[in-house]
């Protein structure tokens, strides 16, 4: 029961922070999710919690491995090639075409693939039969305390950059990553540039936000907690796109123009 008193309240966490930017319920927001933070039980804070359901057939690996009809996004993967990102590699799996060994890519949305055996060349998300679908995770709830922190709330008693870290830290140990904490202060890296290994849809990055925490600078920490929190959300893309909705973040290749 107390797993699912911990699940109850990160999801109050979740839905409060839906309302964070609406000003009409940014008060009531707060309020609702400082209770589910500091509830006597509180919020999921270990991956042991993670809340994940288990499938027959798992939707990522019957689209994308077993079917051949998904591939990894450009945006995702540019931006984890960009911060040499250890879970690169659990996530994708690299390209296949010719001449590009070792070579990680999505396929920009909105573009139109030539053929499926083209296509199917691109970065392919990492998926088995085995696989579970979490609905919340410790990572989340420790990215969505960081953003609560950062405006002010009472997350706990700690402020946003310790639970910023927090959230990179889960991650890590969720997939079984290395190096969480080297990741965390980071401060040269930045998203890549997409080069289209298909050759068709190249372009430069979107976004210049590095990993490490800058003191002082509320809006561009609040671009770090959201890009760091959708890259921990992954494969969870409902829940990724609601997020982008909501703030903005992260920064998306525009939609490839078609010259043909």
């Amino acid at each position: 029961m107390t797993k699912w008193v911990k699940f109850a309240n990160s999801l109050k966490l979740r839905l409060a922070m839906r309302l964070r930017m609406v000003e009409s319920e940014s008060a009531y927001a707060q309020q609702n999710a400082e209770d589910a933070v500091n509830h006597s039980i509180g919020v999921i804070t270990s991956n042991a919690d993670n809340t994940a359901h288990p499938y027959g057939q798992p939707g990522l690996w019957k689209m994308c491995v077993n079917w051949g009809d998904s591939r990894a996004a450009a945006d995702i993967v540019s931006y984890m090639v960009g911060y040499n990102d250890p879970r690169l590699s659990l996530y994708f799996s690299p390209v296949t075409f010719t001449g590009n060994d070792g070579v990680y890519a999505g396929f920009r949305s909105g573009g139109q693939p030539s053929n499926k055996e083209w296509a199917v060349q691109y970065s392919c998300p990492v998926a088995t039969q085995s696989d579970v679908y979490y609905w919340i995770t410790a990572a989340e709830v420790a990215f969505l305390k960081a953003e609560g922190a950062l405006y002010g709330w009472n997350m706990g008693g700690k402020d946003a950059e310790t639970l910023y870290k927090e959230g990179i830290s889960l991650s890590f140990e969720q997939h079984g990553a290395n190096g969480a904490a080297t990741y965390a202060e980071n401060e040269t890296d930045k998203p890549a540039d997409y080069t289209d290994p298909g050759k068709q849809y190249s372009t430069t990055a979107v976004s210049d936000i590095t990993i490490k925490w800058e003191n002082g600078n509320t809006e561009r920490n609040f671009e770090r907690i959201i890009t760091q929190k959708w890259i921990a959300m992954f494969p969870l893309g409902q829940e990724a796109w609601t997020e982008y909705r909501r703030t903005g973040y992260p920064k998306f290749f525009a939609l490839p123009v078609l010259t043909n």
